[in-house]
Formats: structure tokens, C-alpha cells, sequence
């Protein structure tokens, strides 16, 4: 019999934007618990944020009510790449009113 692969969410963090500062902040302290295939990081804030995968330098910018989509996982039957257990994504821009949902769907071997 062959096995199948399982799209699983995980629990999603929230990062509230009325802390946010001018410099960076990481969104989720340690990250998700497990590799992820899908990653998704979404700003309900009322402000553009800057985003930083290293909490160093701009690398990206996420618009008000914008979505980061990474999927590491497309087009890799066979691979395995991921977004690691553990990193963390960091954040900065001018406190407003909303939330920064970080969101991961991992992969399961059914």
C-alpha cells in the first residue's frame, strides 16, 4: 500500500501590532515546533511592517492587509525542503491597531 503525504495546519500565532516598535521584533518567540511546508504570515495592522528573516536587515515588506505566502515545499516530490522547525520571522513598524498572524501547514505521512 502506498503512502500519502497530509497537508496539517498547525496552531497559528498572533502578534499584536499596537507593540510594535521601530525596530525588529520577532513574531513568535522559537518559531513552530515543527518543519513546516507552507508558510504564511498575514498583517491586519493598519501600517505597512517591515519584515527581516534575520532581525537585521529589510528583506521584504508586508503590506496593510497584505499576505506573505512562502510554500518551500512546491514542485519537491521526492525532496524535502522546508521551513525549519525553530526560525523565527521578525517584524518592525509603527504601533496601529491589529494583529500579525504567522501561519504554518506541515506535512504528514499518512
Amino acid at each position: 500500500m502506498a503512502s500519502t503525504n497530509k497537508l496539517v495546519p498547525n496552531t497559528r500565532h498572533t502578534f499584536n501590532t499596537a507593540s510594535l516598535t521601530g525596530s525588529y521584533q520577532v513574531v513568535s518567540a522559537g518559531g513552530f515546533s515543527v518543519d513546516m511546508a507552507v508558510y504564511k504570515l498575514y498583517n491586519s495592522s493598519t501600517n505597512d511592517i517591515d519584515i527581516s528573516y534575520d532581525g537585521i536587515r529589510d528583506q521584504d515588506i508586508l503590506p496593510s492587509g497584505g499576505t506573505l505566502i512562502l510554500d518551500v515545499q512546491a514542485n519537491k516530490e521526492g525532496e524535502r525542503a522546508a521551513w525549519p522547525a525553530g526560525r523565527e520571522m521578525f517584524v518592525r513598524g509603527t504601533a496601529s491597531a491589529g494583529t500579525i498572524y504567522e501561519i504554518g501547514y506541515s506535512i504528514r505521512r499518512a
